[in-house]
């Protein structure tokens, strides 16, 4: 059973399913509880009192998608870091994207970032960006030149 503080904050939604946090929510849209000497995210403190602690390399995934919800028993999954990232907002779907933004193809054209493993930057736009840079300094070089800066 819940602490009655906790559960008057909690607003149960028949048609979803979804337990809506009504309180305090951080920047990103998770409720927030004062809990045990410390302020932690609501979905967690429920699923912790009702269904007990997550195994060791699993967190919590909320299967609505919805960050204010805390139902534990249907829409709050635990799940590696990885999954959860591939279910979440740029998961799965950044995954499938064949082309970027400008129209190139990413099965040609994209390539990984080093230093961030899963990134794609689109070597199309690269090209077209060193492009444009190099005719701004062709141009830059021109002008101080002729103003017989260089």
């Amino acid at each position: 059973m819940l602490p009655a503080r906790i559960e008057e904050k909690i607003t149960y939604e028949p048609m979803s399913g979804c337990w809506l946090w009504t309180a305090a929510l951080d920047g990103k849209g998770y409720g927030m509880v004062w809990w045990r000497g410390q302020m932690r995210r609501a979905h967690i403190v429920v699923y912790e009192i009702l269904v007990g602690e997550v195994p060791e390399g699993l967190e919590r995934d909320h299967l609505c998608q919805n960050r204010a919800c805390c139902n534990p028993w249907l829409h709050i999954e635990p799940v590696t870091h990885e999954e959860n990232c591939w279910r979440g907002e740029t998961g799965a779907h950044n995954a499938e994207k064949t082309h970027c933004p400008q129209g190139h193809e990413y099965a040609i054209e994209a390539y990984e970032i080093p230093s961030r493993p899963g990134a794609r930057y689109c070597q199309g736009c690269n090209r077209e960006r060193s492009r444009e840079r190099r005719a701004r300094m062709k141009q830059l070089v021109t002008l101080l030149t002729q103003k017989g800066l260089l």
